[in-house]
Order: C-alpha cells, then sequence, then structure tokens
C-alpha cells in the first residue's frame, strides 16, 4: 500500500473520530520505520481495533477512482466488481472468525449495511459499512453460494480460507421492507472432524453417562442449547463415538455445514422434514442417525418413531435452558407415550463466560444431562 493510501486511510480515521491527527502522525512515523501497513501499526498502537481498520478499509475502497491519487496500486485502480466483492467479503470473514463468531448478519438498510457477529450465542454490532460495500460483499457471497442476483435456486454452501484454515459458509437471503438481509454460518471443517467428547470440557461424570448412552444399540438423545453455543459440534463428537465399522451412520441435515469423510451426510434441503428424514435413514439401513438443525413436529415425531424401530438417533434442538427443552419436547401425551419405554436423554448445553480471560479464551461450556423418566417436567 502506498503512502498515498495510508494517508487517506488515516483522513478516513480522523473523520470518523477514531483517531486524532497528532496520534496519525505518530503512526504514520512509525509505519515509514517499520515498512508495516498502517492498519497493522494502528492495531499495534492500540489506537484502533481490527473490526474499525476492516470498516474504514471498506470506505476507502469505496471512493469513486475519481478520488483515487495517482499514487494508488495499480491493482487498485483496475479492480473490477468481483474482485471489490471478494476483497470486502474475506475481510469481513477473516474479522468475524477471529473474534470467534459462529454467524455473520449483513443487513442493507438505506444508507448504510448493519454488521453484526454472533459471538457465544449473542449478536453484538460489528461495524457500519458504507452501503456499496455491503451490497458488494452480498453478491459476491450469493454468486460463490450458487445462486446470483434474481435467481430462485437454493444457496449452496461454499469454501473460504482465513488463516490457513478452510471454512464452510452457508448462505441464507431474505428480502425486508429495509432492504436485503443476509446471514452467513461460518463452521471450520478441520475442526468438526477432529472434534470429541473429551475435548469439549464436560464434566466427566455428563461424559461418562453420555459415552454410555451412545453405546446402545438403540434410543434418542437431545443435544440442546441456544443459537452459537455448539450444539453441532458436540452432536459431530457424539457421531464420531458411534462411528464403527460394525455401524452404518446417516447425518441428516438441512444444509451440511461441514464435510466428513467418514459417515453419509444427507442434505434435506427443502423437502418435507419428516418424511424425508425416514426414508433416508430406512434407505441407507442406518444404525445411528443424527438429525441436525432440523427442528418441528414431524423431524421429531421422526426421530421418536426411527428410535422405536431400533436405530440410535442424536438430535439437536434450539432451547434456552434444560426446562424449556423437556417443556419443548416432552410437554404433551402423546409424546410421552411414544417415548414409552424408548431409552432416551437430554443433555443441554451453554456458554459461559469467566471472570477472568487470562485462560484459555475465557469462556467455558456449562452442560447438564438427564436420562430415561427423569426428564419428565416436573408437573407431569
Amino acid at each position: 500500500m502506498s503512502v498515498a493510501a495510508d494517508r487517506r486511510l488515516g483522513a478516513i480515521l480522523i473523520d470518523a473520530k477514531v483517531l486524532a491527527k497528532p496520534s496519525l502522525a505518530d503512526a504514520l512515523d512509525r509505519q515509514r520505520r517499520t515498512g508495516h501497513r498502517l492498519g497493522t501499526v494502528l492495531v499495534d498502537m492500540g489506537l484502533a481495533d481490527e473490526r474499525t481498520i476492516v470498516a474504514a478499509l471498506a470506505v476507502q475502497r469505496d471512493l469513486p477512482p475519481g478520488h483515487r491519487s495517482a499514487g494508488s496500486e495499480p491493482s487498485e485502480r483496475v479492480q473490477g466488481p468481483d474482485d471489490h466483492g471478494q476483497r470486502i467479503l474475506q475481510a469481513i470473514v477473516s474479522d468475524a472468525v477471529r473474534a470467534g463468531a459462529s454467524d455473520i448478519h449483513l443487513e442493507l438498510v438505506p444508507g448504510h449495511t448493519k454488521l453484526r457477529y454472533r459471538v457465544d450465542g449473542v449478536l453484538t454490532e460489528a461495524a457500519s459499512l458504507p452501503l456499496r460495500s455491503g451490497a458488494a460483499a452480498v453478491r459476491r457471497a450469493e454468486h460463490l453460494a450458487g445462486a446470483p442476483r434474481g435467481s430462485r435456486r437454493p444457496f449452496h454452501p461454499f469454501t473460504m480460507t482465513v488463516d490457513g484454515c478452510a471454512l464452510r459458509v452457508i448462505v441464507t437471503a431474505s428480502a425486508t421492507f429495509q432492504g436485503e438481509r443476509v446471514r452467513l454460518r461460518v463452521s471450520s471443517e478441520e475442526a468438526a472432524s477432529r472434534a470429541r467428547l473429551d475435548q469439549l470440557g464436560m464434566p466427566s461424570d455428563i461424559q461418562t453417562s453420555l459415552t454410555t448412552l451412545l453405546q446402545e444399540s438403540s434410543g434418542l438423545i437431545i443435544i440442546a442449547g441456544r443459537r452459537g453455543s455448539g450444539r453441532t459440534t458436540t452432536a459431530y463428537a457424539a457421531m464420531a463415538e458411534v462411528d464403527t465399522p460394525q455401524r452404518s451412520i446417516v447425518m441428516l441435515q438441512r444444509s451440511v455445514p461441514c464435510v466428513l469423510q467418514s459417515v453419509s451426510q444427507i442434505e434435506i434441503g427443502s423437502q418435507p422434514i419428516g418424511p424425508a428424514i425416514l426414508a433416508a435413514a430406512v434407505g441407507q439401513d442406518a444404525d445411528g442417525v443424527l438429525i441436525d438443525d432440523l427442528e418441528g413436529a414431524g423431524a421429531e415425531r421422526a426421530a421418536i418413531r426411527m428410535a422405536q424401530r431400533g436405530m440410535l438417533v442424536v438430535m439437536t434442538l434450539t432451547a434456552v435452558d434444560m426446562a424449556a427443552t423437556r417443556a419443548h419436547f416432552l410437554g404433551t401425551s402423546d409424546r410421552r407415550s411414544l417415548l414409552d419405554g424408548t431409552r432416551h436423554a437430554i443433555v443441554h448445553q451453554r456458554l459461559e463466560r469467566r471472570d477472568r480471560t487470562d485462560v484459555g479464551d475465557g469462556r467455558i461450556v456449562a452442560f447438564e444431562l438427564v436420562a430415561d423418566e427423569g426428564i419428565y417436567p416436573d408437573e407431569v
């Protein structure tokens, strides 16, 4: 990046009241001495964080060509729309992953783009980007997902690389009265493929009980938690316990966030959930089945039916706590009668913050497990 480009970045940060002129002068002096990019220098000096730099770079790259100085790099002057969108999308995804986000929300509202990350299950404001930058990132994400603008075809996951790690990105787009809204769900294929129960911070007694349940030939295990709490990671780790040469394992998902080589993964897509789940599991002669991110009465009834047929079923469910999980899944007499005589359990997990962040990443996962008749609501 040229000195002129660095000065433009600095001017943007001054206009946004992120930097004072003396601080920019100090940073530019250090930039000249070290040869590092100005954004890196500002982060190292504690004058700005990475998210602010990403937003400022987006503004800088959105300036019309006539506003670029003669010192701009040639690649900036001939940048095409796809390249521009790719660069903005890469910057957003990289920043989100480094912040520990599981989901990225881009909302194209009048005048700007709202950028938010879901970190530890909580949606937080990340930055406000120029509308043109946000639109370029959204168009590029939709193109990579196989659904160019105006297409009605379903989106497909695509892969991006951040810090040498391959990430799978799933795109969900909706049109609102305010403008287009896009959610990017980001997951690490490598992390998912290597997930193991003994690496999740699960208390030893719960891990032992869950491992014992997973060795059963049939039954139903619900893994519940808030969005972003790591339910799918726990479910993948549970299926790793089940996956042996003696068992036929099938994973049924709305869309596959991570590809695992050792099991059969089936995308349900927009098919009716209940019939599709049963047909896929029976057709594959499954011994163990994971139902991930497929919720609703049809999916839950199909899960119970499969357990009754002699399959071991693991199902993820969105719920705020154990009480809500029990009330949702077992709050009606027909559900309880269906589960009569079927081995079943609920694992609920939630992310909690440590008081101190000098150990690990400052967060832990808290687990609860209740099995068989103990999972019924107290009032029943």
